[in-house]
């Protein structure tokens, strides 16, 4: 295996041309339970995923690397929107090590994913952290430091919608979004897996996650990340105007047979330069009612225009 030293400015070729089909989109917003008006004509903005997880597939190709896809675990993510997807799109994405460092029995990388047309007009940036470990460390180093319990959202339990979009998207600081319960099941996971490319086993099979010192399968960390942005978008905010969101992944999300309920709630923290900051919390209810959060620091920015109070 490589020197962590040696991995940091790796950059890998592009990945091979990507063309976006209207049924790739309309099942990966199927997979996110979105019905959002603005899909299929615009892919939801975690499409993005599909081609990050293509570059990623680099790294994990790579012999002088030695990593391996069931053995990483996804800690963090970043995305910062440039223009929304549509069908029709050729993409391509670039993959580079920005850094690598070596903790106890594991290899932390910080990723950075380029994708844009190949006609070269940049779409997205992504950056991710991923924890490949040896033993079961991984699984638990991602909430070491950030782990807390969640504040419990506003939610209307059962409709997987909450209470519906807000009467006009009026972006002003302290302003709480309609909160949304969404049920999570094991045949989304699955559901998701497919639409995105991510087919980490950690998250279909209970043996594979318990290797990694998990309590059983969970979902992806971005699946969570994407439900988790449908309290943003269905507060009344156009998927297009969503310019950036991150946010890192402190505790897996664990998928039962008979599923999980997904509480989430948002509040607007800024409105300056054009833009509205949303902190989002996520989180489900364990044992004796608590509330675990599985996000920290889930924060979206969303466009805001000038002389449109409903946007």
């Amino acid at each position: 295996m490589v020197r962590s030293d040696d991995l940091a400015g790796r950059a890998y070729p592009p990945t091979r041309p990507y063309r976006v089909t209207r049924e790739a989109v309309e099942a990966f917003a199927a997979a996110l339970g979105d019905a959002d008006p603005a899909y299929p004509a615009l892919a939801p903005p975690t499409f993005n995923a599909v081609l990050a997880a293509r570059a990623w597939q680099g790294l994990f190709d790579d012999p002088e690397v030695g990593c391996s896809l069931s053995r990483t675990i996804h800690t963090d993510q970043a995305f910062t929107f440039i223009r929304p997807i549509r069908p029709g799109d050729e993409l391509e994405a670039r993959l580079a090590v920005e850094r690598a460092r070596e903790r106890a029995s594991s290899l932390w990388l910080t990723l950075r994913v380029d994708i844009a047309t190949t006609a070269g007009e940049p779409v997205c940036l992504a950056r991710a952290t991923l924890v490949h470990s040896a033993g079961t460390a991984a699984a638990r180093a991602g909430s070491r430091d950030a782990a807390a319990t969640a504040p419990a959202a506003a939610s209307s339990p059962g409709t997987g919608r909450g209470a519906g979009p807000a009467p006009g998207w009026r972006p002003e600081p302290g302003a709480v979004l309609p909160g949304l319960t969404l049920a999570v099941t094991q045949p989304q996971v699955r559901q998701y897996a497919l639409a995105s490319g991510d087919d980490n086993p950690i998250h279909v099979s209970d043996a594979a996650a318990r290797a990694l010192g998990l309590p059983g399968a969970v979902a992806h960390g971005l699946l969570t990340m994407g439900l988790a942005l449908r309290v943003v978008t269905q507060a009344g905010v156009d998927v297009a105007d969503v310019r950036t969101w991150r946010a890192r992944f402190v505790r897996p999300l664990p998928v039962p047979p008979d599923g999980v309920a997904l509480h989430l709630a948002g509040r607007v923290t800024d409105v300056s330069g054009g833009e509205a900051t949303v902190a989002v919390d996520a989180g489900y209810d364990a044992a004796g009612e608590v509330r675990i959060g599985v996000l920290a620091g889930a924060v979206a920015t969303v466009a805001v225009h000038a002389g449109r109070a409903d946007r």
